[in-house]
């Protein structure tokens, strides 16, 4: 009879270390999926923050040139992967607006050049601004791109219009 006991209080032990065992991996995962969702959320803020600083200076510089737009001479706009070039037009793939590109400045951010590279907390984010003018408005599209340091890459597109003063 004692060793029936002891038998079965055995296999209550190893009962036990196994629901504890799949508490603790169920947690640990659920640790981990919150650190990246943080992570994740934290990136697109950065991303989010850096939209609202180009278009704030973009709203700074003369509106005359931000409806004049880029300077394709001053840099090769063919070679950004989110402009189809045709001829002499210029257009946004990601909207198929025809960009202003009759600037003639030669440094003039963020319109010359139109992208830039921010590093924050080891994340390198590329900011690149499109603007398109139409009936006295300018339409800013600022489009940001990381590697998320979770793998993959992320893209976060901002969009807005001004009007001349």
């Amino acid at each position: 009879m004692r060793r029936r006991q002891e038998g079965s209080v055995l296999l209550e032990v190893l009962i036990a270390f196994s629901l504890f065992a799949v508490v603790i991996l169920a947690a640990d995962s659920g640790t981990m999926f919150s650190t990246a969702a943080a992570s994740i959320a934290q990136q697109r803020s950065v991303a989010s923050t850096l939209i609202s600083a180009d278009v704030a200076n973009a709203s700074s510089i003369p509106f005359s040139d931000l409806s004049a737009g880029l300077n394709p001479s001053a840099e090769t706009l063919g070679s950004d992967a989110n402009i189809q070039v045709v001829g002499s037009t210029y257009t946004l793939r990601l909207t198929g607006a025809t960009l202003a590109t009759s600037n003639t400045n030669t440094s003039e951010a963020p319109l010359v050049p139109h992208t830039s590279t921010t590093t924050i907390k080891g994340i390198a984010y590329k900011v690149a601004s499109y603007p398109s003018s139409s009936n006295g408005l300018v339409t800013l599209v600022v489009v940001v791109t990381w590697t998320s340091a979770l793998g993959g890459s992320a893209k976060l597109v901002g969009e807005t219009q001004m009007a001349a003063p």
